[in-house]
């Protein structure tokens, strides 16, 4: 049977309100930098600079998995901030030296193809 969308005139109009357009007293925005090479680790952080960002609350180191994978998260550095824009041009200020996987370091997707 069809089922009436009760909702649909507010999605036509831009006025649902989704998942995405939540917002909560306080929330916070986060944006992660992840590693470049996969099962790479991070050795140091530098987040002076991205702490500088108006709106920046702060930055979370984040541990990488340990093997097997499995559904567990790569593992890198959070910024968390009042909004997208704050997180955003403050995740391009972090200065972060990687501990790269040796294994996969040198991949090039060119020669694999």
């Amino acid at each position: 049977k069809d089922v009436a969308m009760v909702d649909q005139h507010n999605v036509v109009m831009g006025k649902a309100t989704f998942g995405i357009d939540a917002k909560r007293p306080e929330m916070l925005y986060a944006m992660v930098e992840r590693p470049p090479v996969y099962d790479s680790k991070l050795k140091a952080v530098d987040a002076s600079e991205a702490l500088k960002v108006p709106g920046v609350a702060q930055t979370v180191n984040l541990p990488g998995f340990k093997q097997p994978h499995a559904f567990q998260q790569v593992g890198g550095v959070a910024v968390l901030g009042n909004s997208t824009w704050a997180v955003l041009q403050a995740r391009k200020k972090l200065k972060i030296d990687w501990d790269l996987n040796p294994e996969h370091a040198n991949f090039n997707s060119a020669a694999y193809k």
